[in-house]
């Protein structure tokens, strides 16, 4: 990504206690990346945006890697939420208060609903709004091995992105299947 410094000066860390059920701790991390390109939007880095799954880019590059740990103890379920970035010291405050209001409102849309849905109901439409990629040519990867390529069609309520591949096949992908890249970037 290419995140300078010592990694402990580079990371803005978030413990989150969200009361949704077990199964939509998953979706912790894309409504963290939404509320970190939130807050650098505010703070005047207006084209930042989200690359599914759950990083946060500019046409010029990464920003930020979002990555999201969960586990239990003694008070329950919770969240880890680690911002991987250049400045972080001079964003943190505000990736901090961004990422806690955007996770604490999601969690009342989750319990307001009784979970129906998915875990990215309420946020889905904000998310393909962040998504630069969204509808534009990608390469499908896996252990750095392209799968396809193909548009970007969409994101289903499980964080998983639908590709419709020049093949003409349709690919649905999860997180943990493999990633996205814009068409001509390399490794």
């Amino acid at each position: 990504m290419g995140v300078e410094g010592d990694a402990a000066d580079a990371t803005v860390s978030v413990t989150l206690r969200p009361p949704v059920p077990m199964g939509y701790f998953g979706g912790v991390p894309f409504v963290c990346a939404l509320a970190v390109c939130e807050a650098l939007r505010e703070a005047g880095i207006t084209e930042a945006g989200v690359a599914w799954p759950y990083d946060v880019v500019t046409p010029q590059g990464p920003l930020a890697e979002v990555r999201v740990r969960a586990g239990y103890d003694e008070e329950g379920m919770f969240a880890v939420c680690n911002v991987l970035m250049n400045d972080a010291a001079g964003f943190a405050s505000a990736v901090k208060k961004a990422v806690r209001a955007r996770v604490d409102a999601w969690a009342a849309s989750v319990c307001a609903s009784c979970a129906a849905a998915g875990p990215l109901a309420s946020v889905l439409s904000d998310l393909f709004d962040a998504m630069p990629l969204m509808g534009a040519p990608v390469e499908v990867v896996r252990s750095g091995r392209s799968l396809g390529r193909g548009l970007l069609g969409g994101m289903d309520v499980w964080g998983r992105v639908t590709v419709h591949l020049d093949d003409g096949r349709t690919l649905e992908l999860a997180p943990e299947q493999g990633g996205l890249r814009p068409v001509g970037e390399q490794d």
